[in-house]
């Protein structure tokens, strides 16, 4: 499993972060930085005779504005993808599967160019904090004609050593697609945790279709899903759908939204919206009692785009001048078997 953590101390953050009255909506527009990772190129199995090739871009999202201000990531986390264990269907109902998009460069009769690195793992593509790549129909189980459709049931962002809950403290989520068509999600903060694995959740936020990420943050763009042939993969051999004239948009989501101020939390999840519930009803993700394993595509269809585990602070301009903004881009990285 993909996992990253930030050098930034549980303690620092506490430092930096001056609580207040902020209210995190919308975001209305980000800063990036693009970095290149080495470029990557392979023949894929349909179309038959196409060759993808990826430029290895990397863009991080480097500040966040909302009605609030701009917001700064922090602490980078792990990410945990929880699939079902029902019975699959290849590719039609609950497949083992990745499904990743990536914006597209250019695409003729043999090559399709794309932004972005090949990342086959969904925890890695989910961790990955570029926003040129990301997945396509996270929790739809089954309903889609093209195959793309998966057996996850929830994702998980972990912070092992907890945060505490403040009005200045978010997470952001981000998804490709027109801004007042955003799918329906919900997340709830873990406020439990043995290992790697959640025990106890706060209260669940439901955000409705349509009801978030209404201000794009990029200009509309062109993207292409790709997809396991087989069960399992493990490569991306099949390009699934070219996904025309969309934007990405989002929302940042206060700690205090989900949890009373001053709880002390370990990250967040996300579910599609038909998981029901609250607490320890969402401990478990193979629990069809909660988490319906035949959710489709009209029901959460959404199209995350990679922000990774990261939390985002709102501090005073004091603070930034204190601290200074090289502490909040220090990154260690590590991975998971």
């Amino acid at each position: 499993m993909y996992a990253c953590r930030n050098a930034i101390t549980i303690a620092a953050l506490a430092m930096l972060v001056m609580v207040g009255n902020a209210r995190a909506y919308v975001v209305t527009s980000i800063t990036t930085e693009d970095t290149y990772a080495p470029t990557y190129a392979r023949s894929i199995v349909f179309p038959a005779g196409m060759t993808v090739n990826y430029d290895g871009l990397v863009r991080r999202i480097t500040s966040a504005t909302d009605s609030s201000g701009k917001w700064w990531p922090t602490i980078q986390g792990d990410v945990y993808v929880r699939r079902n264990t029902a019975t699959e269907t290849f590719p039609t109902s609950n497949p083992n599967q990745s499904l990743a998009w990536n914006v597209q460069i250019s695409r003729d009769a043999t090559n399709i160019n794309v932004h972005g690195r090949y990342t086959t793992d969904m925890a890695a593509l989910v961790g990955s904090r570029s926003i040129v790549n990301g997945s396509d129909n996270v929790f739809t189980n089954e309903g889609n004609t093209a195959g793309n459709n998966n057996n996850i049931e929830r994702i998980d962002f972990i912070f092992p050593g907890g945060l505490t809950s403040a009005a200045d403290v978010a997470f952001v989520v981000m998804e490709r697609g027109v801004s007042t068509a955003h799918d329906a999600f919900r997340i709830a903060a873990i406020t439990g945790l043995a290992g790697s694995t959640p025990t106890n959740y706060g209260n669940v936020v439901t955000y409705t279709a349509g009801s978030w990420g209404t201000s794009s943050v990029t200009p509309s763009q062109t993207y292409e899903v790709l997809r396991y042939e087989v069960s399992g993969g493990p490569n991306l051999d099949r390009n699934s759908a070219t996904v025309n004239n969309q934007p990405i948009g989002g929302n940042i989501i206060e700690t205090t939204t989900l949890v009373s101020a001053g709880t002390t939390i370990y990250g967040y999840s996300l579910f599609a919206p038909d998981v029901t519930g609250t607490g320890l009803d969402l401990v478990d993700w193979t629990n069809a009692t909660y988490f319906p394993t035949n959710t489709p595509e009209t029901n959460d269809g959404i199209d995350l785009v990679m922000t990774g585990a990261v939390t985002f602070v709102l501090p005073e301009p004091s603070s930034l001048a204190l601290f200074g903004l090289g502490l909040i881009g220090t990154i260690l990285r590590r991975r998971k078997g």
